[in-house]
């Protein structure tokens, strides 16, 4: 049985995966990065317990809990894409997970975590897309687990971003602006167009510059 194309599963519900080593620093194109071999519990005794008092969803977070603790006690970080096979669950399903165990007040040490790369980008993109479609920002707020300031602040800049496109202003100043990153410009543009916030021409023709990352 394979967990993922870094892993398999044995019958004792341990899994052996290739997880990131912890010093490789970030930035560090994830094809590029060193990783280590680790062992993980999937499945133990104690999550029959968990199941029927938490349910599913807490059962899914009490085995990503382990799975990251164990990681970095064996010298290695899993990824957001990493949880989410090895869970065989949606990576919009890993964020709001993660952020409903920060909310209260428990760790997470994923790579994004220990290395301060930032939030998943795509739960960010999800709740874009869920904004655009017309839902309101406390909906969003609420199905992904945000707080409703920081919904308001990713719906204002995205909004920000697409003003000063349509402006024609420089890329260069828009990401000097709104302090989003390159890639994420392009997250955000290509989104907009998809809505016909934006030109889809001239956004293709458009050369993003180098910035701040986010």
């Amino acid at each position: 049985m394979s967990a993922s194309s870094e892993g398999s599963l044995s019958f004792s519900g341990k899994l052996a995966f290739w997880g990131v080593k912890k010093s490789v620093p970030s930035g560090t194109p994830l094809s590029q990065c060193q990783r280590v071999k680790v062992e993980l519990t999937l499945t133990a005794p104690e999550d029959e317990e968990v199941l029927q008092r938490h349910g599913v969803a807490g059962l899914r977070r009490h085995r990503l809990k382990r799975l990251v603790a164990e990681a970095n006690q064996a010298g290695a970080t899993l990824t957001y894409e990493d949880l989410a096979n090895i869970l065989t669950c949606s990576l919009s399903t890993i964020c709001r997970d993660i952020a409903e165990l920060h909310k209260k007040g428990e760790y997470v040490g994923t790579r994004g975590q220990i290395k301060n790369i930032g939030r998943c980008r795509v739960s960010r993109l999800e709740i874009l897309r869920l904004l655009l479609e017309g839902a309101a920002e406390h909906e969003a707020a609420a199905r992904f687990g945000w707080d409703l300031k920081n919904v308001r602040r990713l719906h204002h800049r995205f909004h920000q971003a697409v003003q000063l496109f349509n402006k024609k202003m420089p890329l260069p100043k828009i990401a000097k602006i709104t302090r989003l990153s390159p890639s994420l410009l392009k997250d955000y543009f290509t989104l907009a167009a998809r809505y016909d916030l934006i030109d889809e021409t001239a956004w293709l023709e458009a050369d993003l510059p180098s910035a701040v990352d986010n």
